[in-house]
């Protein structure tokens, strides 16, 4: 069995780790495209990163593990009817991107956002605060990312409503309902706090628009920590410079980097940050130690751990 790992995070160390627990295969390492392309022909199992062009060159491949939670960007036609089996790290960067939800969430509320750009100023004067403490939370999406965020919201009192299409409870969360538009308008009234941790699926796109915005309290924030897309925003930057809500967080923007013309550069009362919410100084450790204990279960003919349903999107 031929193995390739086309990640140019990898480190040779890493490939020694992987060639361990596929004693008796081959292991071989790309560091870009068009390497991860000649590497190709043979490889029945490929880490990291999977372009099409590299997907045409896996001819005999088996099995994709992906080193991204989203799929949106990596499930291209070809892959998605194939038989090829794909896992991907869901749940890997979950308390990650919770800490980075919630992080949001706490500079709009203090303020902090405002304060920090008086400092060149010296300007001492207090900015508007508000209170997070028994907030009602609508968390779109249940997966890791939701989860962790209610595990960490614990201490705050909240009252936690949910949509997602597959959990129907959550310790934490009152009450969990099918993703529907109807279930949707009838949460988003009750709302302080919007999370968006869902994954970006055509049911998805732009699910978060002008018409949910006037239906969100003025004093309502919302952040997105999972996909850019999920949140028009156009009619986020209108809601926002209209006062129809308080405050909004973007890790995550439909086009990355986030074009200079975007309007969202300008919007006040928003804090954007580079797609980052889940990095963090464990992130590659966590990739190579979750893909040998896959790699091991394959090898030993076991089941894979985070399959995606291709046809779903995640």
């Amino acid at each position: 069995m031929q193995i390739l790992i086309y990640l140019p995070s990898m480190t040779e160390d890493d490939v020694a780790a992987l060639q361990a627990v596929a004693a008796g295969h081959t292991v071989r390492h790309a560091r870009s495209e068009d390497e991860a392309i000649q590497r190709a022909p043979g490889s029945e199992v490929v880490l990291g990163l999977m372009p099409e062009s590299v997907f045409q060159a896996c001819t005999q491949l088996k099995w994709f593990q992906s080193a991204s939670a989203g799929m949106d960007q990596v499930l291209f036609p070809a892959l998605t009817e194939s038989d090829v089996t794909v896992t991907n790290m869901a749940g890997l960067y979950a308390r990650a991107g919770a800490e980075q939800a919630w992080a949001l969430l706490l500079a709009l509320a203090r303020g902090i956002h405002h304060t920090v750009t008086k400092f060149p100023s010296r300007d001492w004067s207090r900015v508007p605060i508000q209170e997070l403490s028994d907030c009602t939370a609508l968390v779109l999406g249940m997966g890791g990312f939701g989860q962790e965020f209610v595990k960490r919201g614990a201490g705050y009192d909240l009252a936690v409503l949910a949509l997602d299409p597959v959990q129907t409870e959550f310790q934490g969360v009152q009450e969990i309902r099918p993703p529907t538009r109807e279930n949707l308008h009838a949460f988003l009234p009750q709302a302080d706090l919007v999370v968006s941790a869902c994954p970006l699926t055509p049911e998805t796109y732009h699910v978060i628009s002008h018409e949910e915005f006037t239906l969100m309290k003025s004093s309502a924030l919302i952040v997105n920590v999972s996909r850019g897309g999920i949140i028009d925003e156009d009619a986020l930057s209108t809601a926002l410079q209209s006062g129809m809500i308080a405050g909004a967080g973007l890790d995550v923007v439909e086009t990355e980097p986030l074009p200079d013309d975007s309007p969202l550069w300008e919007t006040p009362n928003l804090i954007l940050t580079p797609h980052q919410a889940g990095f963090s100084a464990d992130r590659h450790a966590n990739i190579v130690s979750f893909f040998v204990g896959n790699l091991r279960r394959y090898v030993q003919g076991q089941s894979l751990l985070n399959v995606v349903a291709k046809q779903l999107g995640y």
